[in-house]
């Protein structure tokens, strides 16, 4: 594997996608395995292995508990924050507090309890990108752009950092996802001059709207200058489906007199149903939500309108707007100086999204020209194009800004903001009358927070510092200068120096209360292998030795249980692992380092074997003796190459 190129990763709640700038254009990679160009951002642990993506999701109804979906909205997070208690209420697995207020992911992986905290998650979705990039580009990947909500704190900005490092990646630049988004729809616009875009990003899990100045010359760099962000980072695309699963839970207890109560398989399985009608209703007027066999065998049918949709979701729909007009007041923004309104996530296909824009800004400043879903990753992989230093790419400048106010505590515990919310980045800010609070004090503790409250209470602790040390003086007599500087990624670091003694100490707050500490991330960092490739290759040996006796069993186990959940739920369970085996068979073969022990010609054979196999799940709906037997004879195939896959996996 020679060379290496930059990418950009657009690690979202739901689906994430990588993309890279070559041959003069864009270009989002798909998943070799699955030909998908957006990956759910979605991982199993399972009895025969490890599961990202799409095998992931498939899934997860035969395995709620261990199927970790939406960890964005956890990473970063503190536990006691009650819309987090409120997502990880609707979790199918066990998030606990970690007894330090944050929250870590508890499953049974191999017979043993694992826990996980969210960064590691993270990191095997950005993992999984960064190896569909690396078959595809056929080289090495180690840097990337990453974006991330606009209104993410400077917690979940590191924590999102971290995973990246867990992954192996050095992350060149974090970028907010509006303005990922904003890039993607200038660069190929060739309109010169100054227009003021407002980019509405409504994603799977999270809401953010962006007002940027975008100055485009054609003897000059563009420039992209963000004038103000707000958002909601628990607002999505997911709370639509949850609203729609709620109604059907409440239509069935009306109809059935039935509650599917802590049945977690069956509910995962409505709200996958409740997802595409959701989707089914962007482009027509009515759709049927069917799920067979939901309730006791019995199946589960009713029909949506759009209008109930709409009524259903009124509330979700009015938030939208509710922090939209609010954003525009503050910042003294008048809609008719808006040139373009560009929509982002897949979540503003919704058509009352669009007709409630439409109506505040005009139809003819809506921009529908990029992909919604595919946005952020671009401008992305055209930032990580420019910052490793491409030359195929012009240049241009970028200038972001915080999401939230950022200051210190005083005595009455009370928010002394030094660094202003929607303050351009790189920022560096002073509060040069900093003193101490009792007499002869020569030890003061700084405690910084970020928020818009004027209480310390209501806003989010980042991280304290001692400065010892301090000139024994009376009290208020000690001038201590408190620097905030803000880099281009976002990420605080806060200096206190005593004018005095010219004692100072610098700390890269880095919301590090809680949260990993360095040594932890690279302790995680050099254990990420046992949840990846090793570990696929281990529960391939598992597998083989022991499939004959589990097919035995699942097949007396058949027999015995007469029950129609029962059946399907073997049946599932068969398909599951054809289907996991093929995945991971398309992993390892596939594989640009593979082909260090593995032939071109046994590597084809062995792909295209792959292939027609999952052809045929696709075609035929096989049952789960066909599963089986298909199972069999492709484990033989794979047997004569079983020294030259485990020495690849533990090269």
């Amino acid at each position: 594997m020679a060379g290496s190129v930059a990418v950009g990763m657009d690690l979202g709640t739901t689906f994430s996608c990588v993309g890279v700038w070559r041959n003069g254009r864009t270009e989002i990679i798909a998943d070799a395995k699955t030909g998908a160009r957006l990956t759910p951002s979605c991982v199993a642990f399972t009895e025969e292995g490890l599961y990202v993506g799409e095998a992931a999701a498939a899934q997860a109804s035969m395995n709620p508990a261990n199927t970790l979906y939406e960890t964005k909205r956890l990473i970063g997070r503190r536990y006691s924050d009650p819309s987090l208690r409120k997502d990880i209420n609707n979790f199918s697995y066990s998030v606990r507090d970690n007894g330090n207020n944050s929250p870590v992911i508890q499953l049974q992986y191999r017979d043993e309890a694992v826990e996980l905290w969210p960064e590691q998650v993270s990191a095997l979705v950005l993992d999984h990108l960064k190896k569909v990039a690396e078959n595809y580009l056929d080289c090495e990947v180690t840097e990337v752009v990453i974006t991330v909500p606009a209104y993410f704190s400077d917690s979940q900005r590191q924590a999102t950092k971290d995973a990246a490092r867990i992954a192996g990646l050095s992350v060149l630049r974090i970028i907010n996802e509006p303005t990922a988004a904003a890039l993607a729809y200038g660069i190929h616009r060739h309109t010169y001059g100054h227009r003021t875009v407002l980019v509405f990003d409504l994603g799977g899990g999270t809401f953010d709207v962006s007002l940027l100045d975008v100055v485009q010359s054609q003897y000059k760099p563009a420039r992209y200058t963000v004038k103000a962000v707000t958002g909601d980072t628990n607002l999505g695309g997911t709370d639509f489906d949850r609203i729609l699963m709620d109604y059907c839970l409440n239509d069935i207890r009306k109809r059935h007199l039935m509650e599917l109560g802590t049945n977690v398989r069956a509910k995962i399985r409505l709200k996958k149903e409740c997802e595409k009608a959701k989707c089914r209703l962007s482009v027509s007027m009515t759709t049927v939500i069917d799920v067979p066999g939901l309730i006791k065998g019995r199946d589960y049918s009713c029909t949506l309108t759009r209008a109930k949709f709409d009524m259903l979701c009124s509330q979700l729909f009015g938030r939208t707007m509710q922090i939209l007009r609010q954003f525009l007041s503050e910042n003294n923004a008048e809609v008719s100086s808006v040139d373009d309104v560009v929509l982002v996530g897949g979540s503003t296909r919704i058509p009352k999204i669009r007709s409630n824009l439409a109506e505040l800004f005009g139809e003819s400043k809506i921009r529908q020209t990029i992909n919604a879903d595919e946005a952020v990753a671009t401008g992305a992989a055209v930032l990580a194009a420019i910052v490793s230093g491409d030359n195929s790419i012009d240049n241009l400048h970028i200038a972001d800004v915080i999401p939230l106010s950022l200051g210190l505590a005083d005595a009455d515990e009370k928010m002394v903001v030094v660094m202003d919310k929607n303050t351009s980045i790189p920022a560096r800010v002073t509060q040069p009358t900093w003193t101490t609070v009792t007499d002869f004090q020569t030890r003061c503790r700084l405690k910084v927070y970020e928020g818009e409250f004027p209480l310390i209470k209501d806003n989010l602790l980042l991280g304290s510092f001692l400065l010892e040390n301090i000139q024994s003086a009376r009290q208020g007599v000690p001038k201590l200068a408190v620097t905030f500087s803000v880099d281009e990624n976002g990420i605080l670091t806060v200096e206190a120096v005593d004018q005095a003694t010219k004692n100072n100490k610098q700390v890269q707050i880095a919301a590090r209360t809680g949260r990993l500490s360095v040594q932890e991330v690279d302790v995680m960092a050099r254990t990420h292998a046992r949840f990846t490739l090793e570990e696929l290759v281990d529960s391939k040996d598992d597998q083989s030795s022991s499939s004959d006796e589990e097919m035995e069993d699942e097949e007396e186990e058949k027999e015995e249980h007469q029950t129609q959940e029962d059946i399907e739920r073997l049946e599932a369970k068969a398909k599951d692992r054809l289907m996991s085996l093929c995945f991971r068979t398309k992993l390892l073969f596939g594989s640009v380092s593979s082909r260090d022990v593995i032939n071109d010609a046994d590597r084809a054979a062995v792909l295209r074997e792959t292939d027609d196999l999952l052809e045929w799940m696709h075609t035929r709906a096989p049952n789960g003796r066909e599963c089986r037997q298909k199972l069999v004879g492709f484990e033989e195939t794979l047997k004569g190459f079983h020294e030259q896959i485990a020495y690849y996996a533990r090269s």
